[in-house]
């Protein structure tokens, strides 16, 4: 399944580098979505819900 850009109808790219902070705070790349015309990067669901929401709340807890 290809996903198109909303701003400029590029299909996106799948990537490994996406950058992610949570206050001030640099955590590993992620995999994601790039678009090639205009750089909007997107995390995917299960990722976001998952990973990153069981991260939060254990820096949260801190």
């Amino acid at each position: 399944m290809a996903y198109i850009c909303g701003r400029d109808g590029a299909e996106m790219e799948e990537v490994y580098d996406i950058g992610i902070k949570y206050n001030e705070m640099e955590l590993p790349e992620a995999e994601g979505l790039r678009c090639p015309e205009c750089g909007m990067e997107f995390l995917m669901e299960d990722l976001v819900t998952g990973e990153l929401n069981d991260a939060e709340a254990m820096l949260e807890a801190k």
